[in-house]
This record gives C-alpha cells, structure tokens and sequence, in this order.
C-alpha cells in the first residue's frame, strides 16, 4: 500500500512538471511570437525565411516623402550621414531613433491580406516610402504609408514582405515625413572645437592664436602675445563653440560670388595635430540680423547670426588673453618694486626656501606670506583687454613716462630668467589701470585695485612688531 502511494505521487510529479514545461515553452513561444509581431514588422529574408531584426543591425534607410528623397548610411563608428541627395552630417539624435521607430510597428490591425487594390487606401501612391536594409544582406525591405483611416490618426499602412495592409499610429509616419533640414545636423563643426589642441581666431585688425601645450598640460596664447591664457575660462569658451549652429543651409548655388569670404569679419580654425583641421569662414550680412558663413573645405554655405563674430571677439579678451602675462609663480628668485620716489627689493637665497632677505636689511624679518600674496595677486591679475596701442612712445596719458610702479622679477627658472611689469594711470572710470610688461609691449588694461596691493615701501612687507 505504501509502495503504491510512492508511485502515484512520482507520477503526478512527472504529471505536473511535464505540464509546467509544456506550459512554459508554449508561453516562451507565444511571447516569441508577439515579440515579432508586437516590436518589428514580420521580415523575409532572401530565402523567403521570417527574420527578427535587431534595430542596431540597420546600416541604411531611404525615405521618400512628399519633401524629396533621402538616404541615410551609419559608418562603423555609430556615427549617421546623409549620402542624398547631399554628403553631410545628419542629426544623430534624430536619426538613432529611426530605427527603434521601425521597431514599434505592430501587425496587429491588418485590415487586408494581399490586397488587388491599394487605391482605396491612398497605397497605389503612397506620399511615404521607407526602405532600409540591415548588415550583411543585400535585399532592401519596405514600408509603404498612405492615407489617414476613419478611425482617428491611424494611418494605412502596407508591408511588401508579408503582402499585409494595416493600421500603424500617425507618430510613426511623422517620424519619416521630415525634409533635408530637418535631418541635418545644425552642428557646423563635425569635430569639437574643445577636443583641438592648436585655436586660431583672425579679425580684421586683430589676430589670435592658441596652442595646448602637453609639458605643462596648459593652454598657451602665441599671438598677440606669448603668455598662459586662464585654464578654466578657456577651455569653457572653446566647449562653448561646440554647440555653434546652422540657421539654414545653403546650396553652392545660393551662395553669392560677393558673400564676404575675401574679407572675412572672422576666420576661425580648429585642429587636433595630424588628424583634423576644420576653418569657419563668416562673410558679409545676408539682411540685419544674419550672415553668411561657409567652411573652407566645402561649396556649401550657412547662415548664422550676425553676432557671432563680436561676441567671439568679446569672449576672447576676457578668457583668451586673460592673464596679464605668464611667469613661473613658485620660482621667484628675486622682486624689485620700484615707485617714482623710491625702490626696495627682496631676495631668497633657494626656489625651496621659505625666507625672504630685505636686501640692505641684514636684520629686518620678512612676512613670507605677504610677499608670496602679492606675487600670486600679480600672477592672478586678469587682462580685461588691449587698447591698441604698444611701447614704447605711448601717449603720456598712459603714465608710462613715469610709471607709478615698476617690478622687476628674476626666476630661478632656466627658460624664464626676468620679467618687468610697468603700471601707469587709471582710466577714466576708474576700474582699471594701465599696463604693460618686457613680455608683451601692448598696453592692455588690469584691475585698478592691483595698486592698493602693491606696497609704498619695503616695511609693509615686515613682520610686524606686537
């Protein structure tokens, strides 16, 4: 009797996970089923064989819409371009959902099997025509879109490889109903202006360029002049050129011989050493408000705002020439301040040592910190902009025929071994004084309340007696 029970109770086991796994390879193939069904239009292959299509396995679509035609290739990188009826970058925000679009489609609403008449659902000649092909396959498969059904914003929509006519969302069609401008990217640059490593900004009177310098990892600024350029607000500046935009392209023929690109108001270049180099030329206003722009390797043409050159320029003087000139900051040998009255310097005997000498004051002891602040307050001190005028034989105006400071400085640094900086009159509002140093003859204007930093005599520089 016992035995009996053993045995009934392993055959209801066998019974139940019989079932279970009948159950669950039916369930397994029915959401195979919908899967297909339910997340891409059932393809056929070249062999007439049903295939799932993964949506990172399309490497080419053609679009025809009511707009034109268009094909669209992905290259190996992930990157898409549009191939026609033009060669350029196209919007990849945009174009990476197109295949997930094709994936949305669903056969659930099949209105027709093998229809002998496609007029009636505007089919015959449908405004909407999507082909796409995927990697390793020759055959092109295709959507057909046509009119609106009576059943709100549905639309008839028609599958050559199962003969199927069905109802598909309005959004799908949006999604291929776009003209060229639509799907191109408005990004001028194809490479970030950020992710270069040599900057060259041309105005008409004025000439800027920069180079990332790898042995000190710091962006250097050649022209106007030889310096170190402010390492945060410059690089921020160059990101911020990543994102300049098109506000129409134009074809070589709307372009006009007299666009402006002779004379440029602005040429700007970008390069990363043996790689790329992309020049963006902006010529003459198309009307108040917008320019022409081109680049300099390629016949088609933009439009962008007008602005765009001063406020580049603007940009420049604030960042791009921003320090008021380079030196080794933690390698001063030796500092000078002389006034029209009276000089004083400082020395210390190792770029290690922390003891500053008041030279011909054997016995006085310096505050090392109020030193080291004023040469970090003058290495900090920001360039807010040339005046266009350079030493020597400024104007006395300037106040460099008897600058209220002088400073000299000696480095123990082999590359860099002296610098002066002359400090004149403030300008008119006040903010700002006028300087120059043996780095640079250009007069360039710095924050006024450097001079209050600076001291009247060597004494203000001694530890104080309590």
């Amino acid at each position: 009797m016992k035995l009996k029970r053993v045995l009934l109770a392993i055959i209801l086991l066998v019974i139940i996970a019989g079932g279970a796994y009948i159950l669950r390879k039916h369930l397994r193939h029915r959401q195979d089923s919908e899967w297909v069904r339910g997340h891409t239009f059932i393809l056929r292959d070249e062999n007439g064989s049903k295939m799932i299509v993964n949506p990172y396995e399309i490497e080419e679509i053609k679009i025809k819409n009511p707009t034109g035609s268009f094909t669209f290739e992905v290259d190996e990188k992930g990157i898409w371009y549009i191939t026609e009826p033009v060669h350029r970058r196209a919007n990849q925000i945009y174009l990476a959902g197109r295949p997930m679009s094709l994936i949305r489609i669903e056969e659930n609403d099949v209105v027709e099997t093998s229809p002998k008449d496609l007029s009636k659902y505007a089919l015959d000649s449908p405004d909407v025509i999507v082909q796409f092909r995927v990697k390793n396959s020759k055959k092109w498969h295709s959507l057909w879109f046509g009119r609106r059904s009576p059943t709100g914003s549905l639309y008839y929509t028609y599958n050559p490889d199962t003969k199927k006519v069905f109802l598909t969302d309005f959004s799908i069609k949006f999604d291929f109903n776009g003209d060229l401008d639509w799907y191109t990217d408005k990004m001028i640059f194809a490479d970030k202006p950020s992710k270069c490593n040599r900057a060259l900004f041309e105005f008409p009177k004025e000439t800027y360029e920069y180079h990332w310098e790898e042995s000190i990892s710091s962006w250097m600024m050649e022209k106007p002049t030889a310096g170190k350029v402010h390492q945060m607000g410059f690089p921020s500046f160059l990101s911020g050129l990543d994102g300049i935009q098109t506000l129409k392209f134009l074809d070589p023929r709307e372009l006009p011989q007299d666009a402006g690109f002779d004379h440029p108001v602005l040429r700007m270049t970008f390069s990363k050493t043996g790689k790329w180099t992309h020049t963006l030329l902006v010529g003459r206003e198309y009307k108040p408000g917008i320019r022409y722009a081109k680049l300099a390797d390629s016949a088609e043409g933009y439009l962008v705002e007008s602005g765009i050159a001063e406020k580049i320029r603007k940009e420049i003087e604030t960042v791009g020439s921003f320090l008021v000139c380079f030196f080794p900051e933690y390698g001063v040998k030796r500092i000078e301040f002389i006034t029209p009255d009276r000089s004083f310097a400082f020395s210390r005997e190792s770029k290690e040592s922390n003891t500053w000498q008041f030279e011909g004051h054997p016995d006085a002891k310096v505050d090392y910190g109020a030193v080291v602040n004023i040469i970090y307050k003058m290495y900090d001190s920001e360039n807010h902009g040339y005046i266009g005028v350079t030493m020597p034989g400024a104007p006395a105006k300037y106040g460099f025929n008897k600058p209220r400071m002088t400073i000299k400085m000696d480095f123990f640094n082999p590359y860099m071994t002296h610098l002066t900086l002359y400090y004149g009159n403030t300008d008119t509002s006040g903010k700002f004084v006028y300087s120059y140093n043996s780095q640079d003859p250009g007069i360039l204007q710095t924050d006024a309340v450097l001079m209050q930093v600076f001291p009247k005599s060597g004494n203000e520089l001694l530890v104080s007696k309590k």
